[in-house]
């Protein structure tokens, strides 16, 4: 049977742990890395996170994935084959 939508976003909220704000803002005074996931469209209205690290949403499993070719990697890899 097909997953659903909210089947996937139940299965990552019992395994994700969720904060407040002030939990997030405490997390990064003792130096949690924040991570803003908005796309750059948002980021040009509204301003990037501080202190963060901007991965747009659409990129994040890619750059999280230490075992995933970099972009220039792959870049030089379809321009030798």
């Amino acid at each position: 049977m097909p997953v659903t939508y909210k089947q996937l976003v139940d299965a990552a909220n019992a395994v994700v742990p969720k904060v407040s704000g002030q939990e997030a803002r405490e997390m990064v005074k003792n130096g949690a890395l924040l991570v803003d996931i908005r796309d750059s469209a948002e980021l040009a209205t509204t301003g990037k996170a501080k202190p963060s690290l901007h991965v747009p949403r659409g990129s994040l499993e890619l750059k999280a994935d230490l075992t995933a070719a970099s972009a220039e990697d792959r870049k030089s890899t379809r321009l030798n084959s």
